[in-house]
């Protein structure tokens, strides 16, 4: 039967002003969730769900990685790439929406999905359990991220050699600054699809309300993120007062 169940985290832990900010997030953390704990309904008998899952996980990863990869090479290829993760990242997160629609989706199952969020919730408070003991300040919190301001004394002496134990990780290579910690969070807690990923850094962030918020790009730019600030309907006065 349909019913409803808490969904992701999304917290606001900060209000105003905050500086050197940067953005964590678990790469497809919902079906990174389904393949590591194996979470499909039991009537999937030949597994067909977990083999498209896994296929267009890995598919999407790849062009993410090639997107990155050509970013300062080739901007066109680069662009390209982006656009062909974007399906793919709509097309595996409805897994998780159909899985929790029994009412329209026949192979629905609603503990599974309930399994997935509350699975969800628990790596995010792991993440900011594992940073805020390294000296970052948590400032946002939205279903896979989180936004953290880096120590006040600096990250740039930090060190850290990689021991594998991930598959993003590699062996005897160092990592420094916060891709130490990161590199060190994903050797100890991550495993096989789970991985931590870097999603951007800003000089400086104002937060408005729950997510919603104004980031400060290195060259100068602010972006808008969310409905409440940057919303067609929203009175001219009130869009120059944000500005």
């Amino acid at each position: 039967e349909k019913r409803n169940f808490v969904g992701g985290l999304s917290r606001l832990l900060k209000v105003g002003y905050s500086k050197n900010v940067l953005k964590l997030d678990y790469s497809s953390l919902y079906p990174s969730i389904q393949l590591v704990h194996d979470v499909f309904p039991e009537c999937d008998i030949t597994g067909s769900m977990k083999g498209f899952l896994t296929y267009f996980r890995n598919s999407r990863i790849m062009y993410k990685n090639l997107s990155a990869e050509y970013k300062t090479i080739d901007k066109k290829k680069s662009t390209s790439y982006d656009r062909k993760q974007l399906p793919i990242k709509i097309f595996i997160n409805a897994f998780f929406g159909s899985l929790s629609a029994p009412h329209v989706f026949p192979w629905g199952d609603i503990d599974k999905g309930e399994q997935i969020t509350t699975t969800g919730r628990q790596y995010l408070r792991q993440m900011v359990k594992f940073f805020t003991k390294r000296g970052y300040t948590a400032s946002v919190l939205d279903t896979d991220g989180v936004n953290f301001s880096l120590p006040e004394e600096g990250v740039d002496g930090r060190v850290y050699i990689g021991k594998g134990n991930n598959p993003l990780i590699k062996v005897g290579k160092e990592y420094t600054g916060y891709d130490a910690d990161v590199a060190e969070f994903n050797d100890i807690f991550m495993k096989r699809e789970m991985f931590l990923d870097c999603d951007g850094t800003w000089d400086s962030c104002i937060n408005l309300a729950r997510k919603n918020y104004a980031t400060m790009e290195h060259n100068g730019k602010v972006k808008f993120t969310g409905n409440s600030i940057k919303s067609k309907k929203m009175p001219k006065y009130i869009e120059k007062f944000l500005d």
